[in-house]
């Protein structure tokens, strides 16, 4: 895949520029949520392409091709992450699922690329020999179909365990520290801010809790 050249302009177009048409994507309070299914179904009659950006500014771009009528969607998925080094807890942040990139869309008999190309943030879009190329229809409506669901959003028992080494019901989690430390044990249940595994214990196995803080998930850095 290649990125086309950003064509030349005179002068940036400025944020402030009134719409041209109405929104097409509905504006989403949640970033995981607000697409119904028939929102869905018509985003997904749309051709669809890969428009590269600058990395950190996907939500930027989303803000100023929608407030100029163009079809846009930035896929997003939310993690519990300290908003920085002296936060005691974890708040939910989202992240551009795609880092780099937005999706455009266009009606099948009109591809206005001016319309896109004409703010110089746009860096390019994905192609083939020079060409845009657009994203086969049912991988659109699969991406779409699974970000309304809700997929892409963090568990809330989450913010409860170690960065990086989030788990779920069914996963082998190591003990990180208390009577167990150094073992590894599969989570049969997740409950609050305690996870539910069967270990060897006095000659049987018991089932116990354990706090999420002090799991963390296999194989993972």
């Amino acid at each position: 895949m290649s990125s086309d050249p950003v064509p030349s302009d005179d002068a940036p177009v400025t944020v402030e520029k009134l719409r041209k048409s109405p929104r097409k994507v509905p504006k989403r309070t949640d970033p995981n949520k607000g697409l119904s299914q028939s929102t869905v179904e018509a985003l997904g009659q749309l051709h669809w392409f890969l428009v590269c950006v600058p990395s950190g500014k996907e939500f930027t771009v989303e803000r100023i091709l929608d407030d100029n009528g163009v079809t846009v969607f930035v896929p997003v998925e939310t993690r519990f992450r300290r908003r920085n080094r002296y936060a005691q807890r974890k708040t939910e942040l989202k992240f551009p699922l795609v880092p780099g990139y937005v999706l455009v869309g266009f009606p099948p008999s009109s591809m206005d690329w001016a319309s896109v190309f004409r703010f110089r943030i746009i860096a390019g879009v994905v192609g083939r020999e020079g060409r845009p190329a657009r994203i086969p229809r049912p991988e659109v409506t699969r991406l779409l179909t699974r970000h309304a669901s809700g997929e892409f959003i963090a568990p809330k028992a989450q913010q409860w365990m170690q960065t990086h080494r989030e788990f779920f019901e069914g996963d082998r989690v190591e003990v990180l520290e208390g009577p167990f430390e150094g073992h590894v044990f599969e989570v049969t249940q997740i409950t609050g801010q305690h996870a539910s595994m069967v270990v060897e214990l006095l000659g049987g196995e018991q089932c116990v809790q354990v706090p999420l803080k002090s799991l963390g998930k296999v194989g993972t850095g």
